[in-house]
């Protein structure tokens, strides 16, 4: 999902510039462009900081990174001191 919101970000300017360039030979781009590019772009952040908070680990916990025990992988694990 994260690679979703990261690709969308580099995608946003360059269609904001298309829909600049397309709405240029018609005097610029109107209210609702601009408007609509920057809920978009609002929105493609709000979602970005939920993720980078979602998937963090606690900073004093303890990591165990993943391993293989009798032929079974077993998960990496944060446990709290």
């Amino acid at each position: 999902m994260l690679g979703l919101v990261e690709t969308s970000l580099f995608l946003v300017p360059i269609v904001l510039y298309a829909i600049w360039r397309i709405n240029a030979a018609q005097g610029g781009p109107s209210v609702r462009s601009l408007i609509a590019g920057a809920l978009v772009v609002a929105a493609l952040v709000v979602t970005l900081f939920f993720f980078v908070r979602d998937n963090r680990i606690d900073p004093h916990a303890r990591y165990i990174p993943p391993a293989m025990q009798d032929g079974r992988l077993i998960p990496a694990q944060a446990i709290p001191k």
